[in-house]
């Protein structure tokens, strides 16, 4: 992709868009930012992107400029439906994401991660298993222009890739692609269910023949189709596919025969969702290349990443669980299914257009009360107060100190919300962070 005396634009100041002016400069791209929010730390970033010799705006999106533009590259979480994005495009500007700009300037094989749930917990095994030389980027925090541009060497990536980032991806090919999950999710951005899945369907849409695609054995959204890569599957059961599963207590993988990689005992996460995230890493490190032995090697260097059923501490015999990063259903219903009766759950925050009804037969067995906090709190409360009590607070501490009262010796305080963190926080860690904070001054 040639960039030299072209006028980019990008849309959007965060990370992504950051990195994306700096890379496209250095690319001897004229470079125009520009972002619908204006705050402090926005005005930092325009600043120092200025320094550089990149021209911008903050509070608005002006048309007119972007419409000077050859390309404009969308940040992340920029809305499709935004009436400018097709304005532009019948103007003749080429639409691309910040992902598939960096891909342009990649030439080494890559594994791309992408699934409701689970993804970074996936990536980040994977950067492990397959060894030395393998970077970690995408939606896992570190943009891609970004590692591009800090000129860092390395043999292969593990791309996380979230719907928003794959919705206007058109010219890539992973060597091998991997679908974890697909629930509803991101329906406040998605204008449909098929939209969503669609665009976390494009994972596969350009691959090669000689390429490889790992799907979930125990969903049947992938039934019927036939992808040009070749397909292989895995899943904590066992299956008679290619692939990677769970078998009497080892996890197999299973081609022209089957072998054992390592026994599961070796492997320390706690859920049936690890074990799904385990199965895919091992399976998408089997394919590329690792031998079996080297990965139960491997296997042992993992550590669990916070606010993921993170333990947060104990307090007169109740434990408490940092599950911030379920932002949505399915990652509550996993969270919720891997813990023991006796739960107080947090519940609330930012609804996406959620449907509950999957947590409705583990509410029943296994939750004692809920207390509903946020902008969510009024629906969570007549969605749930058919099944157990529901306690409301607008205020994330006041619903700590809710659940607090209401737990008994041998209970959990769950927090795993169900919803994004929006509505009070800036993202999933700074409410996780809070979270475990709360519980910090209550053991002291």
């Amino acid at each position: 992709m040639k960039l030299v005396g072209k006028r980019v634009g990008v849309v959007g100041l965060g990370e992504s868009g950051y990195w994306a002016s700096l890379f496209l400069k250095d690319k001897g791209a004229e470079v125009w930012v520009t972002d619908k929010d204006d705050n402090p730390k926005l005005r930092e970033k325009l600043a120092q992107l200025e320094r550089e010799g990149i021209k911008g705006e903050l509070g608005r999106h002006s048309l007119e400029e972007l419409r000077k533009c050859e390309v404009v590259v969308l940040s992340p979480g920029i809305n499709p439906s935004e009436n400018w994005i097709r304005l532009l495009e019948e103007s003749g500007v080429k639409i691309i994401g910040e992902l598939e700009l960096g891909l342009k300037f990649v030439h080494v094989p890559y594994i791309m991660v992408t699934g409701t749930n689970g993804k970074t917990t996936t990536a980040q095994l994977l950067k492990i298993l397959c060894g030395e030389g393998v970077e970690c980027c995408g939606n896992i925090g570190i943009p891609i222009t970004r590692l591009l541009l800090e000129g860092k060497n390395f043999s292969g990536l593990v791309i996380e890739a979230s719907s928003f980032q794959l919705k206007y991806m058109k010219d890539f090919s992973p060597t091998i692609s991997i679908i974890l999950n697909i629930d509803e999710d991101h329906l406040d951005w998605h204008p449909s269910r098929e939209d969503y899945i669609s665009s976390k369907m494009k994972i596969f849409a350009f691959q090669k023949r000689d390429d490889f695609t790992l799907w979930n054995a125990d969903e049947d959204w992938w039934k019927g189709i036939t992808p040009s890569p070749q397909v292989y599957f895995f899943s904590p059961q066992p299956h008679d596919l290619k692939g990677c599963f769970i078998r009497q207590e080892w996890v197999i993988w299973r081609e022209e025969k089957e072998i054992g990689v390592f026994p599961l005992k070796e492997w320390k996460l706690p859920g049936l969702h690890n074990l799904y995230n385990l199965t895919a890493a091992v399976g998408g490190a089997m394919l590329w290349g690792v031998k079996g032995e080297e990965i139960r090697k491997r296997i042992k260097k993992f550590r669990p990443l916070p606010h993921r059923l993170e333990f947060a501490g104990e307090w007169k015999g109740v434990k408490f669980i940092n599950d911030s990063k379920a932002t949505n259903v399915h990652a509550t219903y996993f969270a919720l299914l891997s813990l023991p009766p006796g739960i107080i759950l947090i519940l609330g925050g930012r609804d996406k257009g959620n449907v509950y009804t999957p947590l409705f037969p583990l509410v029943k067995s296994k939750v004692r009360y809920i207390v509903a906090t946020g902008e969510s709190r009024n629906k969570i409360e007549e969605v749930f107060k058919r099944f157990v009590p529901v306690i409301k607070r607008e205020r994330f501490e006041e619903a700590f100190k809710e659940a607090v009262a209401k737990a008994l010796p041998g209970d959990t305080v769950l927090l795993s919300p169900a919803c994004s963190s929006f509505d009070q926080f800036t993202n999933y860690k700074e409410r996780g962070e809070f979270f475990k904070k709360l519980v910090k001054s209550l053991i002291k």
